[in-house]
């Protein structure tokens, strides 16, 4: 996990709240207003592709996206990612549209390390990349996006991420897969004022980008 950011450098009321890979970008224009109104709490960010450990006290709390399958864990869950194809144009200057993303057989794509076998952009690969060339495999959806934009191959990847760059183009109108997105929590430190605090903040800015998570903002 790499940390992002410490907003606040003073106060007795630290919270940890992780967040998965281009998360982070959603919250910014909400810090302000939230250091504003809760200026004792000190809260931190961390962000990337690996869920914290939270019963080892990694994090506080953390938005997880797909099935949260530690029954001892608070899961609330928030909204649903949707996940589609898409390429820059630097990759269509070689393979002109219209690309079925059902037959990518003959195309470059991104694929996923094996940490990342499970989400939906790589159970779509894997059902449908036949024939299709792996260019190289990432760990983490910003290396995705960033490999995208180079050109380098196509990519199934989260709309959120993907549709805040307006230099990816999306190559079907179809959200081709899609998992739960939770804010997760250790039951014991769930009636701490600052957590609930927190909670509310979180639950309150995923809502507000709702449509955009889900893929369905066109």
């Amino acid at each position: 996990m790499q940390a992002l950011t410490a907003l606040v450098r003073s106060g007795k009321n630290r919270v940890r709240l992780a967040l998965p890979s281009g998360f982070s970008s959603l919250f910014g224009q909400s810090m302000a207003a939230f250091h504003k109104t809760h200026p004792n709490i000190n809260l931190e960010l961390t962000s990337g592709s690996r869920p914290v450990d939270l019963q080892r006290g990694e994090a506080d709390l953390a938005v997880r996206v797909g099935v949260v399958g530690d029954d001892s864990l608070i899961a609330q869950k928030l909204c649903v990612a949707g996940w589609s194809i898409y390429a820059s144009q630097r990759y269509l200057d070689r393979h002109p549209m219209p690309i079925d993303p059902r037959q990518l057989a003959g195309h470059e794509i991104i694929g996923f390390h094996a940490s990342l076998a499970g989400v939906p952009g790589a159970k779509w690969i894997e059902a449908h990349g036949a024939g299709a060339t792996t260019v190289f495999r990432v760990a983490e959806m910003t290396e995705m996006l960033a490999a995208a934009l180079s050109g380098a191959g196509l990519a199934v990847m989260p709309c959120m991420l993907a549709e805040s760059e307006p230099r990816m183009l999306r190559l079907a109108p179809d959200i081709l897969g899609s998992h739960p997105v939770s804010l997760v929590y250790r039951r014991e430190i769930g009636a701490e004022a600052p957590v609930r605090a927190v909670i509310r903040f979180v639950a309150s800015v995923i809502k507000d980008h709702a449509v955009l998570i889900s893929g369905e903002a066109r």
